[in-house]
C-alpha cells in the first residue's frame, strides 16, 4: 500500500499478527474497532477519487458530525443537494447501506461512552438517547449484536481495568 494510511493499516494488522494471543476478549475487541476504522479511513482515500469520491467523504463527514441529529436519507441528501437514490447510489457502491453505517457510527459512540469514567453516573438508555438511538430495548438488541456483549458488560469490564 503507498497510502500513508495504507502503510498504518498494513502496519497495524502486522503487528497484531504477532501480538493477537496477548489481547484479552475485550482488548481484542478494542483494537478490533481500531483496525476498522484505519480501514474505514484507507477506503475512504481509494473511493474518494473523482466528484462521486469526493462527494461520499463529504457526506461520511457529515454523518461523523451529526451522529446525534436527524440522518434519514431525505435530510441527508438534502444537506448534499442530491437525490435520495443517488445517496443510496453512493453507499451501495460501498458495499453497505447508509443504514447500516449510521447505525455502526452511533454504537461505536456509544460505546466510546460507555467505557468513558467521566459518563458512568449516566445510564446506558441516556447514552444511547444522547447519539440518536432512543428507543432503549432496540438499543440493547443492536448493541449485543454489534459488540456480542450487552452495554452493561461493556461499561462493567472497563470498570475493572
Amino acid at each position: 500500500m503507498t497510502s500513508p494510511s495504507g502503510r498504518v493499516l498494513s502496519a497495524v494488522v502486522g503487528e497484531l499478527a504477532v501480538r493477537a494471543r496477548g489481547f484479552g476478549a475485550l482488548a481484542g475487541r478494542e483494537m478490533g474497532e481500531h483496525v476498522g476504522a484505519i480501514l474505514r479511513t484507507v477506503l475512504r482515500e481509494t473511493t474518494a477519487t473523482g466528484p462521486a469520491g469526493g462527494l461520499l467523504e463529504r457526506i461520511l463527514a457529515h454523518i461523523d458530525d451529526h451522529l446525534a441529529g436527524d440522518l434519514s436519507p431525505g435530510a441527508l441528501a438534502a444537506a448534499h443537494h442530491i437525490s435520495v437514490r443517488h445517496l443510496h447510489a453512493l453507499f451501495q457502491e460501498t458495499g453497505r447501506t447508509l443504514g447500516d453505517h449510521v447505525r455502526r457510527r452511533r454504537l461505536e459512540r456509544i460505546r466510546r461512552d460507555l467505557v468513558d469514567p467521566a459518563l458512568a453516573h449516566l445510564p446506558a438508555y441516556a447514552l444511547a438517547a444522547r447519539w440518536g438511538l432512543g428507543d432503549a430495548s432496540h438499543f440493547g438488541k443492536v448493541f449485543r449484536a454489534e459488540f456480542g456483549l450487552p452495554p452493561r458488560a461493556v461499561r462493567d469490564r472497563s470498570a475493572d481495568r
